[in-house]
């Protein structure tokens, strides 16, 4: 990721959560992991590519974990990460 300076916190915060959905995903995995296609339907308005680009970023960020589950078919599970 790009080292960025930021001239206050809150900036630095909406560089990492800016996003059409990522507050909500970020409020919906609060309380427990949850499959993508379980975001998908409490997350009705995004499509599929938004939310799946939007997981990504906030991957890449470090403030989720994504988990694929080896099965038939693979499923993968997505989590807040505690700091």
């Amino acid at each position: 990721m790009k080292q960025t300076q930021f001239n206050c916190p809150v900036e630095a915060t909406l560089s990492l959560i800016g996003g059409k959905y990522k507050p909500l995903i970020l409020w919906h995995l609060v309380d427990r992991p949850l499959h993508y296609m379980e975001l998908q339907r409490r997350i009705p308005r995004a499509t599929p590519k938004m939310l799946s680009q939007q997981l990504h970023d906030l991957e890449g960020c470090g403030m989720i974990h994504r988990e694929v589950i080896p099965e038939k078919p693979p499923k993968t599970v997505h989590c807040l990460l505690q700091w």
